[in-house]
């Protein structure tokens, strides 16, 4: 249970921060396409239709400016703002009555002739040029502009020219501003056309070649006073999202986030009773023909967005559909391949060795658990001690220079522990390093007395090599950690290890690869997730959908990913999996069962072998002692404990060496082995996952593994809006 809630934990965690980094990075890819030094976080405009036509145009912009850099990267500082409009005969004449203030500071500014800010110094541009406003005409360019004089310079209403005016107010050196509040003030002559039905006008706030992102622009267009509401009508193109409403006296309409490079017009018609002295005049009628075409418009606009919408359903509607097909097939696959893991036969306990090697047995029981983070460094501290029990080697506490001068291959472990009892300073030093023996059978070409299975003989290979390398059959872990530390070929030793340990568990027909399914939907759903996250925020720039359909399905597919089994138990290994079970549950609830009878020091040998390869012999050893006092009792385990191949003395005697203020093996005792009782298996397999690093460190690296949007055709204004 506890592993399959950190399972659990694991992989929410992880698909969270996958759907938050595909998130993130859909966001700033989103937001890079519309990045702008200069921004307007709002543009409100409140016009008014005079009855000649014209309009009267105030317009409140609140403008974001970034800090920039010039291609040296110094710091290029604002100074000037500006909205540049194109004058055409046929729909725009002239701009005059200009006025500009600073909202933000309450300041009037005042007319000045246009000046290009790139050839005047910070402090003269703040001293003689700051807090005015400009109109320039820029239809040859801006790099010297020509002045703009409304009273001269307008066009006849009946000609074909066209001209480029731009409307600039100075502000002082500014490097970034979060919010610049300005009300600009203007009329625009030459709008509209009077028909003999109606009197007409398109007006272009901005259009395509607008290069500044607008957050939110909203508009109060008043018609002409008295002009009643069926003698009035309005048309928003803007391809955005966008609203519209009418009001008494004509309407109001919002948009929302206007990117770079889109258009706004508004198309109105007030009955021509309602006007009165327009510039141009148009022959004929003009209202159905216009009614007629913006129906037209209107219904291709709607039948353009219907079919985005339903493509863009479909798309959504498939992301979903095949998402979730993906989870539910990773999370049944991944639920089939826990509960093929499990074992679910009638064994409870088990009171023999499995009848597989330790290795194999660490190998299933880490199927069983789900937890194989350790399994290598359990599977050769097991081997080890498998190795002591068959009689090939010997292990001891302490530092192999502790030992010195002593024949090893015969000693007696009575005599060396009452040695290393009277070496006060070796005593307290004992628990933290094991030395191993190995015996001269061991080392003889032939063994087969030993009855070693494949793993076995792989590991002896490994610690013959040491004792090749050290010249000696007597080392510490340390000893051995350096000796292989440039052994170049020492990994794949070790290799040929795990695999004979995976063969060994092979043979036994006990696993089989499940799964499957469940890594590859849950891949595939992540791979989804993360992909339709970026796809929602880029293209479609929706969150909701992102975090509605985006974020579970990268979660869900994260989760089945970590929390599905590779390997599961067949029929017929389940009766092995309930020996590794119900022996795992007998040690563990040992000194619970009244029936145990008499201390048998070999089969105990073996119980903690299996102990260290299941990664419980700590726990194992904590039970043995509840049932057993007496082997806390250093007598009673010379007497009855102190064969040559005993694990369980060498797993006791130290901490009777040591007292209870010591460390045993690796810690004190409870009682007399409180703490960290003395487990071997424990810091054996600490031991060996060093020597296992270092066999890897020193392997080569080559080796280690509204409205509607109408089309644009031309409103007046088609204004853009910059700064410098």
């Amino acid at each position: 249970m506890r592993t399959t809630t950190k399972s659990a934990v694991l992989s929410l965690v992880m698909g969270v921060i996958v759907t938050v980094f595909a998130m993130g990075l859909g966001y700033l890819i989103a937001t890079e396409g519309n990045s702008a030094d200069l921004t307007y976080r709002s543009l409100d405009y409140d016009v008014q239709v005079e009855d000649n036509g014209d309009l009267r145009i105030t317009e409140t912009v609140d403008i974001k400016l970034d800090k920039r850099e010039d291609s040296d990267d110094n710091v290029k500082p604002w100074r000037q703002l500006y909205q540049t409009y194109q004058l055409k005969s046929s729909n725009l004449t002239n701009i005059s009555d200009i006025s500009v203030k600073n909202l933000s500071t309450g300041r009037e500014y005042t007319e000045i002739a246009p000046q290009n800010p790139s050839e005047i110094g910070a402090g003269e541009w703040n001293a003689r040029y700051a807090n005015h406003w400009y109109i320039a005409d820029v239809t040859y360019g801006t790099t010297d502009p020509d002045p703009y004089v409304p009273q001269v310079d307008g066009l006849d209403p009946d000609g074909s020219d066209e001209r480029t005016v731009e409307i600039g107010w100075n502000i002082p050196v500014t490097e970034k501003a979060s919010s610049m509040r300005f009300e600009i003030g203007m009329t625009w002559h030459g709008v509209s056309t009077a028909y003999n039905d109606v009197t007409k006008f398109q007006w272009e706030p901005f259009g395509e070649k607008n290069q500044t992102p607008i957050g939110v622009v909203h508009a109060t267009v008043r018609f002409p006073a008295g002009t009643p509401e069926d003698g009035s009508w309005a048309w928003l193109h803007y391809t955005g999202n966008s609203t519209t409403k009418r009001i008494d006296d004509g309407l109001e309409f919002t948009a929302y986030n206007v990117p770079a490079g889109e258009f706004l017009d508004l198309v109105v018609m007030v009955d021509s009773s309602r006007t009165v002295g327009v510039e141009r005049r148009g022959t004929g009628d003009a209202k159905q023909l216009t009614l007629d075409d913006e129906a037209r418009q209107e219904r291709e606009w709607h039948e353009r967005q219907q079919r985005r919408a339903i493509i863009q359903l479909v798309i959504w509607i498939v992301i979903a559909v095949c998402g979730a097909a993906l989870c539910v097939a990773a999370v049944i696959s991944a639920a089939r391949s826990i509960k093929t893991a499990r074992y679910t036969g009638p064994i409870e306990y088990w009171r023999e060795p499995p009848a597989m090697s330790p290795g194999a047995a660490a190998k299933l029981y880490s199927v069983l658990t789900g937890k194989g983070g350790d399994l290598k460094n359990r599977q050769m501290a097991a081997t080890v001690m498998s190795l002591v029990t068959k009689g090939a080697i010997a292990i001891y506490p302490g530092k192999a220079e502790t030992y010195r001068g002593i024949d090893m291959s015969r000693v007696d472990s009575a005599v060396l522990a009452g040695m290393l009892a009277q070496q006060t300073a070796e005593g307290k030093k004992i628990g933290k390093m094991s030395t191993v023996v190995i015996k001269p059978r061991a080392l003889a070409p032939h063994h087969e007395e030993l009855n070693l299975c494949e793993s076995e003989e792989r590991m002896l290979h490994l610690l013959t090599e040491a004792c090749t390398r050290l010249h000696s059959p007597v080392f510490d872990l340390k000893q051995m950690s350096d000796a292989f530390k440039k052994w170049t070929d020492g990994h794949k030793e070790v290799d040929k290890f795990t695999t004979a340990c995976e063969r060994e568990l092979d043979e036994l027909h006990a696993t089989r690869s499940v799964g499957v399914a469940a890594r590859t939907c849950g891949i595939f759903a992540m791979l989804l997730g993360v992909f339709s996250a970026m796809f929602f925020l880029i293209v479609n720039s929706n969150l909701a959908l992102a975090l509605c359909i985006s974020a579970p399905m990268t979660i869900i597919g994260s989760a089945a990913l970590v929390m599905s089994r590779t390997t599961g138990i067949t029929d017929e290994g389940q009766e092995y999996a309930g020996q590794v079970q119900g022996l795992v549950r007998y040690l563990e609830d040992f000194s619970e069962f009244s029936d145990r009878g008499v201390l048998d020091v070999t089969l105990w040998g073996r119980y903690l072998v299996y102990a260290t390869a299941f990664g419980i012999s700590k726990k194992a050893m904590e039970q043995l002692h509840a049932a057993y006092p007496q082997i806390a009792d250093a007598a009673w385990l010379d007497d009855h404990a102190s064969g040559s191949s005993s694990l369980l003395y060498w797993s006791t005697r130290p901490s009777t060496i040591i007292g209870a203020s010591g460390s045993g093996f690796v810690g004190g005792a409870i009682g007399g082995f409180s703490g960290g009782f003395g487990d071997l298996g424990t810091q054996l397999s600490s031991g060996f996952a060093a020597v296992s690093s270092t066999i890897t460190a020193a392997a080569p690296s080559s080796s280690s593994g509204g409205s509607f949007g109408g089309g644009g055709f031309g409103g007046s204004g088609g204004g853009s809006f910059g700064g410098r």
